[in-house]
């Protein structure tokens, strides 16, 4: 697979392994948003020494959906307050960190609604197994948006407030998901598969350059005087 991109991914260093130039990905990436994505939709987590933003969102790739909930730390206590992006791609690795790192209810300091909560087990339940939340009491099903691989003929999009196509995955630590070289090759597969690459046009040869291409000229197959 042959990609053109202005941006490095984490699953570029595949391409070592040969470059099929029939399948091209064109990697540009596109915010499709009307507006940016809220910045007052997430959960914050604090105490004196660290605070803790919570986002969720989810990536679609190659035919399946991947939600995930993100993790901001910031340390209090560093100069500066050094802040650590970390991503999570399941329920039990969000309910185990939350666990280790002993957060609780009451640190909550932002209200968000019940179904955007972490430390509902229902709301976590929801996000990664049926879908997100858009209105009150309305679930919208993650398998709805499995037709917009067709619909944007591509590979991978960012469902956060709208859709991004084609964002950088190294930047949503998928490499949890899938290793460079399964993950090159997923895209690789789903666009000469499922999406199809453009077809290659056709070049027309007018009979006279077919026949002199295999040798023959204009006195081959009938009678002619040669001089």
């Amino acid at each position: 697979m042959l990609i053109v991109s202005k941006h490095h991914d984490y699953y570029d260093t595949a391409i070592g392994y040969g470059v099929d130039k029939t399948v091209v990905y064109q990697r540009k990436e596109t915010d499709l948003r009307e507006h940016p994505p809220d910045a007052h939709n997430y959960q914050l987590i604090e105490n004196k020494h660290w605070s803790v933003r919570v986002t969720q969102a989810a990536i679609g790739f190659c035919g399946k959906i991947y939600p995930f909930v993100k993790f901001s730390l910031t340390d209090k206590k560093t100069l500066g307050g050094e802040t650590a992006e970390i991503f999570f791609y399941s329920k039990e690795e969000v309910e185990a960190f939350m666990a280790r790192k002993n957060y609780r209810k009451d640190d909550s300091r932002r209200y968000v609604r019940p179904e955007n909560d972490v430390f509902s087990p229902k709301a976590l339940d929801i996000l990664f197994n049926e879908g997100y939340y858009r209105k009150w009491n309305e679930v919208v099903s993650w398998k709805s948006r499995e037709a917009d691989f067709v619909k944007y003929q591509c590979p991978v999009f960012l469902i956060q407030g709208g859709t991004v196509l084609n964002p950088v995955l190294k930047n949503f630590q998928f490499y949890k998901i899938k290793d460079s070289y399964t993950a090159f090759q997923d895209i690789y597969m789903f666009i000469s598969g499922v999406l199809g690459s453009p077809e290659r046009s056709m070049v027309e040869i007018d009979d006279v350059s077919q026949r002199d291409k295999k040798g023959f000229d204009c006195c081959s197959f009938k009678s002619c005087v040669r001089k």
